[in-house]
């Protein structure tokens, strides 16, 4: 349900940023969760990524404060992020803080937990399971799952064309690689290098209309793309 930022213990935003800038309405996120308070036996699960990349830079998503929320915390229920499922309805702040940590990337849990001590939210004894919540834990527990084909980027199928989910992940892949000047910089230096040839990916380079480039920025536009395509198809096989 939400992509944005997941605040312990007092709630989540979606409609407005730290700074009051207004980015959409209130409805949705709100209502659903409304909602699950209002009908017995539902819940209210809200999905999140535990970290981000901003500029290439690792952020996480779970933060000691925010300042703006779309929902309040005597709305919290369900959180979910790749290290796990945090039930938090009816729950202490103390529990609730516990159980968020428990979320968090490993990279951000010991800053999480400071602020939470600082502020009286969780004893003083209270510590962390040392490098569980990492990305390569995850891969590594999903390896045998992949292996065995349970692990297909769009498990119950898709709209996209074929190169179309060929190009998805090169697309994330270039889009990360190019994120500060430093590093478009020296993406384009390696997409000059020789690569992959146009032949191999002739449909991703049709569906981008880069297979005939005019002008400059077109046949650079290609060499990045073809150097993402070949990047993508290489993790992939790995």
């Amino acid at each position: 349900m939400a992509t944005k930022p997941c605040t312990a213990p007092t709630g989540s935003p979606s409609d407005g940023l730290e700074d009051g800038q207004v980015v959409s309405g209130v409805g949705g996120q709100y209502n659903f969760v409304a909602q699950a308070f209002a009908l017995e036996g539902a819940r209210a699960i809200i999905t999140l990524n535990a970290a981000r990349k901003d500029k290439g830079r690792r952020q996480s998503r779970i933060l000691w404060s925010y300042g703006h929320t779309t929902i309040p915390r005597h709305l919290r229920d369900v959180f979910v992020t790749e290290y796990g499922i945090a039930e938090l309805r009816g729950k202490s702040d103390c529990d609730c803080v516990a159980a968020m940590l428990a979320l968090a990337d490993a990279e951000f849990q010991d800053a999480l937990l400071a602020r939470a001590r600082q502020a009286g939210k969780i004893e003083d004894g209270f510590r962390m399971p040392a490098g569980r919540n990492t990305p390569s834990a995850v891969t590594r527990a999903l390896e045998p799952a992949r292996q065995a084909g349970w692990c297909e980027p769009f498990p119950f199928g898709s709209d996209f064309t074929p190169e179309e989910r060929r190009l998805l992940p090169a697309l994330a892949l270039l889009r990360e690689a190019t994120a500060t000047k430093g590093a478009a910089a020296r993406t384009l230096v390696a997409a000059l290098m020789p690569g992959p040839t146009g032949e191999g990916f002739r449909p991703e380079l049709e569906r981008m209309d880069l297979h005939d480039p005019r002008g400059l920025t077109e046949r650079l536009s290609r060499r990045l793309l073809l150097w993402a395509l070949g990047k993508a198809s290489d993790r992939q096989a790995g």
